[in-house]
């Protein structure tokens, strides 16, 4: 294409180096660059110099000047500017060397020139027996490759052509290409642009077969997977049946391969590979935190518990805050529609905190629904009996505390959205979630509340490999009766390894004397950031800042009345998260480290 005569050229024309092999590099910069970031353009570099929290890794040597990577980077440069439509631009680089301390400055020098612009856009169908072309035409993607005058652009192209092969294959046509040809005008720097669509034959659902089956029943897999013979072949619906397949939870793996049936015309067949996990299986857990101290979990699984798709989950958990917490949870999956999952989660728990203890008693009716990929919401109605008891350490005459058995019941409505590229260590992206409860409806209750959570996140990457993550939490509980008590046990704590770090776990109260309860209170906001970057290999260190508060009255929030931890942490990547070790301490407030060794990010 122009594009690879152009750029065998400019690099010809622009590179020349005349800086040793080895000398540090101090400075690696672009000038000129008008249209795109310096931080795009760093993205598809390899000379890199320490920046500012690089120098404080001292033990990390210097990188040096490498002849070839600058070669590489040119041509890189050149790549990422006529992507984005710049196809006469020039670049060259320019170097500083410094003899006597054996250092080089790396600066790439840009003109960027005019932009080459969309001149006109067709479409070309190939003739076919088996469909016409005006019906082809109401297939294809409804927005075009982009308006005359248009910068041109390789994504633009590249994203149609997609789209339209995608449109394709998910309307039987399975063997479906698409060609895009340019007639690139130099001197006016515009182009004419043809995408070429050829749809070939369009295809039906065959038969299924099986492979792997033993216990799971073969006319249940097929009712899942939900490809019918005869319709027409949808890719869209291959991956979909796919998800729904895995999400049975009773496979190791299973992959659904179409095939061209090699006796007919135009059928497409199916074959299903599979490996079955056990019917039961048993999970043991032991682990340590600086908070939980040890602590130990036990799981018992029973898949296709009375037939179907159907699970029950029995979980024993301990730990120190948490001395016993047991469960059941059954799942009935698709119990009104697809993707809509019937959960009932029975539960005892004793919970530990420094002013009182709570035993729990209760139940969860949920109906969860999974809106796409990233997003799912639920409603759940909670019945629940909290027995609350005083602690040695609570000897306040005026105390808050009431003890003795607090009944409730009410609805609890769920959003969640997580849209990161990591699950477990996610560097860019972001999460949502929101949880709104009202207690009062069914069982009488002494203390009738509505609760709100808010909870945001963000994952941003920095310079290479660095991160920035944010956290910002809020929220609100208010008495829906005369009073304006709400139930101690409900109320919002902070503080600890997840929370404000440089203080104890939920040590953060309303009340802040050290000698008097700690009750919680009815309004909340918490902050946190972190700058995330590596180390060696697997090991990345964090600096770490957190703030919040909580206040008794419902809707307090002062921002002149926050309380602060800042610190360091190290993290050491493993397959199921982050092992992770922080330092912290409260500013403003008594100084005193603290120090948290727990698994998982903070969040």
């Amino acid at each position: 294409m122009i594009k690879k005569f152009i750029l065998i050229i400019s690099l010809f024309l622009s590179f020349s180096s005349s800086a040793q092999e080895g000398y540090k590099l101090k400075k690696v910069d672009f000038k000129g660059n008008n249209q795109i970031k310096s931080s795009e353009l760093e993205n598809v570099t390899s000379l890199e110099a320490k920046n500012v929290f690089d120098k404080l890794q001292f033990w990390k040597k210097s990188p040096t000047y490498q002849e070839e990577l600058a070669v590489k980077d040119l041509e890189n440069l050149h790549k990422i500017y006529q992507s984005q439509g710049y196809i006469n631009v020039k670049i060259k680089d320019s170097l500083v060397v410094d003899e006597k301390k054996m250092s080089v400055r790396v600066y790439f020098i840009i003109r960027e020139n005019s932009p080459t612009r969309i001149k006109s856009f067709v479409w070309e169908i190939e003739k076919s027996d088996s469909f016409e072309e005006k019906n082809i035409l109401k297939i294809l993607p409804k927005q075009k490759l982009a308006k005359t005058n248009d910068i041109f652009t390789d994504k633009a192209i590249y994203n149609l052509m997609e789209r339209t092969q995608n449109s394709l294959k998910n309307q039987g046509y399975v063997y479906a290409q698409t060609k895009a040809i340019f007639k690139i005008d130099t001197i006016n720097k515009t182009v004419d642009v043809k995408l070429k669509v050829s749809q070939g034959d369009k295809y039906v659902n065959g038969k299924i077969s099986f492979e792997g089956l033993k216990q799971v029943s073969e006319k249940l897999l097929s009712k899942r997977i939900n490809l019918k013979q005869g319709d027409v072949f949808s890719a869209e619906k291959l991956n979909e049946a796919q998800s729904r397949a895995f999400n049975m939870q009773l496979f190791k793996y299973i992959t659904i391969s179409p095939e061209k049936d090699s006796t007919q015309t135009h059928i497409i067949d199916y074959k299903v590979k599979l490996e079955e996990l056990n019917k039961w299986d048993l999970n043991l857990g032991l682990g340590y935190g600086t908070e939980d101290r040890v602590r130990a979990q036990i799981l018992l699984t029973k898949r296709a518990f009375l037939g179907g798709i159907r699970q029950l989950n029995l979980g024993i958990k301990t730990s120190y805050f948490e001395p016993i917490n047991t469960y059941l949870k059954f799942r009935q999956p698709n119990i009104f529609a697809d993707k809509v999952d019937f959960i009932w989660n029975p539960y005892y728990s004793k919970e530990r905190e420094r002013s009182y203890n709570v035993e729990r008693l209760g139940a969860n009716f949920t109906l969860e629904k999974k809106l796409n990929k990233k997003a799912s919401t639920f409603l759940t109605y909670n019945i629940e009996s909290s027995d609350v008891t005083k602690t040695i350490e609570s000897s306040d005459s005026n105390s808050e505390i009431t003890e003795g058995v607090n009944k409730k019941s009410g609805l609890i409505w769920g959003y969640q959205y997580r849209n990161v590229d990591n699950y477990f260590s996610p560097t860019s992206g972001w999460y949502a979630q929101s949880l709104t409860s009202y207690n009062g409806l069914g069982v009488k209750t002494e203390h009738p509340y509505f609760k709100l959570l808010l909870d945001g996140r963000t994952y941003q990457p920095l310079w290479r490999r660095w991160v920035f993550a944010g956290r910002l939490r809020m929220g609100y509980i208010a008495s829906t009766n005369n009073t304006t008590l709400t139930p101690i046990e409900d109320r919002f704590l902070l503080g600890g390894g997840n929370s404000i770090r440089g203080y104890q776990r939920n040590s953060i109260s309303a009340n802040t004397d050290k000698n008097s309860e700690t009750v919680g209170g009815n309004s909340m906001l918490e902050m946190s950031v972190e700058a995330r970057f590596p180390i060696y290999n697997a090991l990345e260190g964090v600096l770490l800042g957190d703030a919040g508060n909580v206040w008794a009255k419902s809707g307090q929030y002062r921002l002149n009345d926050l309380k602060y931890g800042f610190g360091i942490g190290l993290r050491y990547n493993t397959p199921i998260g982050p092992l992770r070790m922080d330092v912290a301490a409260p500013v403003w407030d008594t100084f005193k480290m603290q120090l948290y060794i727990t698994f998982g990010h903070a969040f």
